[in-house]
């Protein structure tokens, strides 16, 4: 399957399953990213589980990156996976509708971060 096929029905597989969780994820999917303020992401499935990418604002300097506060403008961009789809809104709806910080998001693999 192509990556744009995976991202749409994974997309589709979030706002579903949030539904049902009671969260309306659709009023914020534009061509399979979620977008609210100045934070997106973006999921697509691979065979280890479900991937992503995400960018944003943030208000508090993740703890890993505490050396390199002189570099910090308050943006963050990370990407890795969790491995099944509850986990998935989960941590969708802590980053982009609860604004939760970085050291404050629910457990993931995480495979590329950075500050700005």
């Amino acid at each position: 399957m192509a990556p744009v096929e995976t991202e749409e029905l994974t997309s589709q597989e979030l706002i579903d399953v949030g539904n049902e969780q009671g969260h309306d994820l659709g009023q914020f999917c534009y061509n399979s990213t979620f977008f609210k303020g100045d934070r997106w992401i973006y999921f697509w499935r691979k065979d280890d589980g479900i991937h992503y990418n995400l960018q944003g604002k943030v208000c508090r300097l993740p703890e890993q990156y505490e050396n390199s506060a002189h570099l910090f403008t308050g943006w963050w961009n990370e990407s890795g996976y969790v491995k099944e789809i509850h986990q998935a809104v989960k941590f969708l709806v802590a980053w982009l509708i609860d604004k939760k910080e970085v050291d404050d998001l629910p457990p993931r693999c995480t495979r590329s971060s950075g500050i700005g």
